[in-house]
């Protein structure tokens, strides 16, 4: 979960350059390119210009490659200084939800977006399909389900239920 905590900018002064998660749409803190001259516990606050008010472009474009230097110029300015902070970046009040943290908690346990045994992008196409169907509702809940594997089958209930039969008898 601390993987989508970002750092939210505010005067940098405690914000890790290469240890924090702070830029946004990167998951990973920052790598220093091979002519970087800033040292491994420097401060976001050290890449702005306090007399300027804005970033150090000529530093941040020495010290980062051309991809993650334009990221950081891209980053808003606080011109009020305030404390940086950290905010959740699952969404877009960047507040903490329990709704959250468990949309979070099924991506980690399936490994694919939440979407149990199929890949993000085929299954956002397959889900649209599906629920785009001129079929009765029902229909569309039982293919659901089968996709998703969890119709209520004995051998399913078995994991979930002590003492289930999980063989068919022929009585």
């Amino acid at each position: 979960m601390q993987q989508r905590l970002k750092c939210w900018i505010g005067n940098g002064v405690n914000v890790e350059i290469w240890k924090d998660n702070w830029l946004p749409g990167v998951m990973v803190p920052p790598v220093p390119s091979s002519s970087n001259t800033l040292d491994q516990t420097a401060r976001v606050s050290q890449l702005i210009e306090w007399d300027g008010g804005g970033w150090n472009q000529a530093l941040i474009r020495q010290s980062f490659d051309e991809q993650t230097a334009n990221i950081i110029l891209s980053v808003p300015f606080s011109h009020r200084l305030c404390a940086d902070k950290l905010v959740w970046s699952n969404h877009s009040t960047r507040n903490y939800t329990a709704k959250t943290g468990y949309h979070l908690a099924v991506e980690v346990v399936n490994g694919n977006g939440g979407e149990a045994g199929l890949p993000n992008e085929v299954s956002v196409g397959i889900w649209k399909w599906l629920w785009g169907l001129q079929l009765p509702h029902k229909i569309k809940l039982f293919g659901w389900k089968c996709c998703r594997s969890i119709l209520p089958t004995n051998l399913a209930l078995a994991g979930k239920i002590p003492n289930t039969k999980t063989q068919v008898s022929k009585d």
